[in-house]
């Protein structure tokens, strides 16, 4: 008989039962379906759910005559290492000065409310270039050591483009925010970017991964994204009063571009919501984390895209996001209006909806092919 290892540790700050075994299919499946609040964490490798003795009772009830269970109370708590940086000239430390200039820009970009994942993406940023060019004065850095950074340290790493952009887009902020410090940043050159064409999953292999997904809260996560054209962020963003049941609505606020709108739902999504709040009984956002009243993991909900999309396609290219890409295709492939599409997804500008037209197969696939013509 396999063995089960429960001991006591601490994920994310909450105590959590760590059920550590060798892996066995049935086994996580049965874990799965039966006990909905259960979570996997990547950094402990093992699935973990509150430390109670409700749970804990539960997990015995449900394995005690497939696995042999012994259970570890003593909390242990060990501080992971920070990973080292690929450049040693970035393991070090900000100065106290920089570190103060720093903590100011971030006070700065919160004060004119731009959102969390562009204020931690351009800290970041601007602590990478500092960190760099950590041997230079604070007035001494000019255009030319941003050149040198890019060449050495983004072009030499490997980075992507989008990551470029982002850095130059953080120092382009940080030194017009710094007026003790001057620096021409209008000459700073971009790289020039890829357009790629929004990646398509097609309509039976959406329904077949939809239809396959047993877990309840996993499947209606995923269904909302694709019938509603969501964003994740706008997902585990959604809370119970932005679900309006009369008026079949649905309202996404301070959106990408800090946007609100509100989308129609059909019977079949209402149905789908009022199914899964019966079960899961979130308290404030629809969908929720091991806490309750914290919003679901946005780590979790990529995974649970890629374990349920590789049942149907292994070793598939699709994203979470593509759900999203397939939603507004899908639409127009149906005839519905480009307008309509810009407003359902939120688009500022029309340019944004109309990269849907270069994927849609509806007006392509009845051109006819001066092929055709010939007698092979």
């Amino acid at each position: 008989m396999k063995r089960m290892i429960i001991k006591a540790l601490r994920i994310d700050g909450i105590l959590q039962w760590g059920l550590f075994f060798p892996y066995d299919y049935k086994i996580k499946e049965q874990l799965r379906n039966n006990i909905p609040w259960i979570r996997w964490n990547a950094d402990e490798k093992c699935w973990h759910l509150p430390k109670n003795e409700a749970s804990l009772q539960r997990v015995k009830v449900l394995l005690s005559d497939k696995v042999q269970i012994m259970v570890d109370r003593r909390l242990r708590e060990t501080p992971k290492k920070p990973k080292p940086s690929k450049d040693r000239r970035l393991r070090g430390e900000l100065s106290p000065e920089r570190r103060s200039k720093l903590t100011r820009f971030i006070k700065w970009l919160e004060m004119r409310r731009y959102s969390k994942n562009t204020i931690t993406s351009y800290t970041d940023a601007i602590k990478v270039f500092l960190l760099f060019n950590a041997d230079k004065k604070a007035g001494d850095i000019q255009e030319k050591d941003v050149e040198h950074f890019n060449n050495e340290y983004i072009i030499k790493g490997n980075y992507s483009v989008s990551y470029q952009n982002i850095m130059i887009s953080a120092i382009k902020m940080f030194f017009r925010w710094d007026t003790d410090h001057r620096m021409d940043t209008g000459n700073l050159i971009r790289p020039k970017q890829a357009k790629p064409l929004p990646k398509v999953i097609d309509k039976e292999i959406v329904y077949k991964m939809l239809s396959t997904t047993k877990n309840l809260k996993h499947k209606t996560a995923l269904a909302l994204i694709y019938s509603c054209g969501l964003r994740r962020s706008e997902l585990l963003n959604l809370k119970l009063q932005d679900i309006d049941r009369k008026r079949k609505t649905m309202s996404i606020r301070n959106s990408k571009g800090k946007k609100d709108r509100v989308l129609p739902l059909s019977n079949k999504q209402i149905g789908m919501i009022i199914n899964y709040y019966k079960i899961y009984r979130p308290e404030s956002y629809l969908f929720e984390g091991a806490k309750a009243g914290t919003p679901y993991s946005a780590t979790s909900l990529a995974k649970i895209f890629h374990r349920n999309m590789g049942r149907i396609q292994k070793n598939h290219i699709f994203t979470l996001h593509c759900l999203r890409h397939s939603y507004a295709t899908h639409l127009l492939e149906a005839g519905v209006d480009l307008r309509y599409i810009q407003e359902l997804l939120g688009h500022k500008s029309s340019r944004t909806t109309e990269k849907y037209t270069w994927v849609s197969m509806k007006s392509l696939s009845n051109i006819k092919n001066p092929l055709d013509d010939f007698d092979l």
